[in-house]
């Protein structure tokens, strides 16, 4: 894993906690994508800016939620970040905290896609699919090799 990608990330979920959206979005590709965990409600994930923009302002509206980075492992532009989130409910003000393993696909020091998962194994797994699909060549066309 580049140590820049995982500075990109960390950046972006500091940005993300203090409500910075343009923060947020400099770190993200304009064609990128988001997914929240298969467990949560969610459509169809969120997809550019304007999805990253809506992401967000769910969450913090949500219970003013913020993120911080605990841990990165990966390999080139796949980063493995397990992220802990806290927040306080809307209703009750009672505070809340979980951990997530979010999955990102990198190029050219933006972020393209996120998947996050509640398991630390389904976010290794996910890592390890990802690493093993052709990638593009320059000019669009995958490659095996």
């Amino acid at each position: 894993m580049a140590a820049e990608n995982a500075d990109v990330i960390g950046e972006m979920l500091k940005a993300f906690s203090r409500g910075d959206v343009d923060g947020v979005l400099a770190s993200f590709d304009p064609r990128c994508e988001l997914h929240e965990p298969p467990e949560m409600v969610e459509t169809a994930g969120y997809h550019g800016h304007d999805g990253i923009r809506a992401w967000m302002a769910n969450l913090r509206q949500v219970g003013g939620i913020v993120f911080e980075p605990v841990h990165f492992s990966g390999s080139g532009d796949i980063v493995v970040c397990e992220v802990a989130g806290r927040g306080r409910g809307q209703a009750s003000g009672a505070p809340f905290d979980w951990s997530t393993w979010a999955v990102f696909e990198m190029r050219d020091a933006r972020i393209v896609r996120v998947r996050a998962f509640l398991a630390q194994e389904e976010a290794q797994k996910a890592a390890g699919s990802i690493a093993e699909r052709p990638q593009p060549r320059p000019g669009g066309a995958a490659s095996s090799a």
